[in-house]
C-alpha cells in the first residue's frame, strides 16, 4: 500500500510580482505488504505481523500528526485572513485621514508609495519564506527520524529471525547426533549377533544371506546419512555466505539488479564447483568404501568357506563317533538346535524392524530439513525483496532530499538579493534626504536675499536710481527638477 500527501503553497502573487516563486512539497511514504508465514515467534505472533503493527502504528501516528499541522495551518490562514481584513479597514481610515487632513500627504504617498509597499511585500515574503522554512525543516527531521525507526526496527526482526534459525539447526544437529549414536548402538548389537551366529554356519546359511543383505542396507543407510550431513553443512555455508553478503551492503546508491544479477551468477558458479567437487570426493569415498567392503566380504566368504570344511570334517568325525549314540540323543540335540534357531530367528527380525524404523525416521527428518530449507528460501527472498524495498526509497528519499536543498538555496539567494535591494533604497532615501536639505538651505539664503534687497529700496536717496527689480531667480525659490523629490511635510501619514 502506498500513502501521498502533497501540500503547495503560492507565496508571492504572480499579476503583481514578476519574479514570483512557486514551492510545492511532495512527500511519498511506502507501506510493506504482509505475506502470511507458518513461522511463529514465542509470543505467537510471526514477526511480519509485529513488524505491519509496528508501521501500521507510525503511520497513524504520521496520519494524526498531518491532522494537526492541517488544523494550525488552517487557524493559520484564518488568523491571516482576520488580519488582512483588520489591514484593509485600517487602509481605508487611512486614506479617509489623508483626504481630509492632508496636502502634502498626497504627495508623500506618491513619492513613497511604490517603495513603502515593495518593502512590506518583501518583509511579507520573508516571513512567509521563513515559516515555509522551519515547517519543511521540521518534516524533514520527522521523516528521517521515522526511516531510521524503520531500520531499526527491520534490523531486529532480522537478528531475532536468524537467532531463531540458529537454536533451529543446533537442535537437528543434535538429534542427528542422537540417531547417529542409536544406529551406531544397533550396528554393535549387530555384530555381537553376528558372533552369536558364528556357530551355526550349517543351519543359518540363509541366515547369512539375509544378514549381509541388511548390512549393505545399513551401509546404504550410512552413505545416505553422511551425504545427508555433507549436504546440510553445505547448505549451512551457502546460507551463511548468503547472509554475509547481505550485511555488507552498505551503500543505497547501487544498481540493484544488476548487482543481484552478477552476485546471483557468481553465487551460482561457485555452488556448481563446490557440488562438482563435492560429488568427486564422494564418489571417491565410495568406491575406495565399497572396494574395502567388498574385500571385507571376500574375506570372510573365504572364511566361512574354511569354516565349512572344517565343519565337514568335524562333522564326518562326530558322523562316525556318533554312529555308536543312540538316535535318542540325536533327537534331543536337533530339538535344541531348532529352539536356538527359533529364538535367533526372533532377534534378527526385532532388529529388521528397529532398523526399517530407523529409516523411516531418517525419511521423515529429511523430509522435515527439506521443508525447513524451503521456508528458508522463500523467507531470504522475502527479505530480500524488502531489502530491495528499503534500498529504493532511500534512494527517492535523498532525491527529494537534494531537491529540498536546492530550493533552500535558491530560497536563501532570493532573500539576500532583497536585503541587497534594501540596503541600497535605504542609501537612495539617505542621498534624497541630504538634497532636501541642501534645498532648504539654498531656500534660506534667498529669502535673506530678498530681505536685504527689500531694506535697501525702502532707504529715500535722490541721487541713486532705483535698484533693479529683483530677478526671478532671486524673488522664486527655485523650482525642484523632475528627478529631486518635493521638500518633506510635516504631516505624518
Amino acid at each position: 500500500m502506498s500513502f501521498t500527501y502533497s501540500n503547495s503553497r503560492q507565496f508571492l502573487n504572480n499579476s503583481e510580482k514578476p519574479d514570483s516563486t512557486t514551492i510545492r512539497r511532495t512527500i511519498v511514504e511506502h507501506g510493506v505488504r504482509p505475506v502470511e508465514n507458518d513461522n511463529k515467534t514465542q509470543s505467537g505472533q510471526s514477526a511480519t505481523d509485529v513488524a505491519m503493527k509496528t508501521i501500521t502504528k507510525q503511520h497513524q501516528d504520521e496520519q494524526r500528526e498531518l491532522q494537526e499541522l492541517n488544523n494550525k495551518l488552517s487557524t493559520y490562514i484564518d488568523h491571516v485572513q482576520r488580519l488582512e481584513n483588520r489591514n484593509a479597514d485600517l487602509s481605508a481610515v487611512v486614506e479617509d485621514l489623508k483626504r481630509k487632513w492632508g496636502g502634502d500627504a498626497a504627495q508623500l504617498h506618491a513619492l513613497y508609495g511604490p517603495d513603502l509597499k515593495t518593502l512590506r511585500d518583501a518583509i511579507d515574503d520573508s516571513q512567509y519564506g521563513h515559516i515555509s522554512q522551519e515547517l519543511k525543516l521540521k518534516r524533514f527531521e520527522y521523516d528521517i527520524n521515522q526511516a531510521k525507526q524503520l531500520i531499526a526496527a527491520f534490523d531486529g526482526i532480522k537478528v531475532y529471525d536468524l537467532n531463531g534459525l540458529q537454536q533451529e539447526l543446533n537442535m537437528s544437529i543434535q538429534e542427528l547426533e542422537n540417531i547417529t549414536d542409536r544406529f551406531n548402538r544397533q550396528l554393535e548389537l549387530l555384530d555381537q549377533q553376528r558372533t552369536n551366529l558364528a556357530n551355526f554356519h550349517n543351519e543359518l546359511d540363509g541366515l547369512q544371506n539375509e544378514l549381509m543383505t541388511h548390512q549393505l542396507e545399513s551401509i546404504t543407510v550410512e552413505s545416505e546419512l553422511q551425504t545427508l550431513k555433507e549436504l546440510i553443512a553445505f547448505e549451512d555455508a551457502l546460507y551463511q555466505a548468503q547472509r554475509e553478503e547481505l550485511l555488507s551492503i552498505t551503500t543505497p546508491l547501487l544498481d540493484v539488479s544488476n548487482f543481484y544479477r552478477n552476485e546471483l551468477t557468481r553465487a551460482i558458479l561457485d555452488i556448481r564447483q563446490d557440488f562438482d567437487v563435492l560429488q568427486q570426493s564422494q564418489a571417491i569415498e565410495l568406491e575406495e568404501y565399497y572396494r574395502m567392503k567388498i574385500e571385507h566380504l571376500q574375506q570372510e566368504v573365504a572364511e566361512d568357506n574354511e569354516r565349512k570344511r572344517l565343519l565337514n570334517m568335524t562333522n564326518e568325525t562326530v558322523d562316525k563317533s556318533l554312529q555308536t549314540s543312540s538316535w535318542k540323543d540325536l533327537d534331543n540335540i536337533y530339538q535344541q538346535l531348532k529352539i536356538d534357531n527359533h529364538q535367533l530367528q526372533g532377534n534378527l527380525d526385532a532388529l529388521s524392524d528397529d532398523l526399517a524404523k530407523i529409516q523411516e525416521e531418517h525419511i521423515r527428518e529429511r523430509e522435515i530439513l527439506d521443508r525447513e530449507l524451503n521456508q528458508l528460501r522463500d523467507e531470504l527472498s522475502i527479505k530480500q525483496e524488502t531489502i530491495d524495498n528499503m534500498l529504493g526509497n532511500n534512494i527517492s528519499l535523498r532525491f527529494e532530499l537534494s531537491t529540498y536543498r536546492r530550493l533552500l538555496n535558491s530560497e536563501e539567494q532570493r532573500l539576500n538579493r532583497l536585503d541587497q535591494q534594501q540596503q541600497q533604497q535605504q542609501q537612495q532615501q539617505q542621498q534624497q534626504q541630504q538634497q532636501q536639505q541642501q534645498q532648504q538651505q539654498q531656500l534660506t539664503n534667498s529669502s535673506a536675499l530678498t530681505s536685504s534687497s527689500l531694506s535697501s529700496t525702502l532707504t529715500p536717496s535722490s541721487s541713486r536710481p532705483p535698484p533693479p527689480p529683483p530677478s526671478s531667480s532671486s524673488r522664486l525659490p527655485p523650482s525642484p527638477s523632475p528627478s529631486s523629490p518635493p521638500p518633506p511635510s510635516n504631516k505624518i501619514m
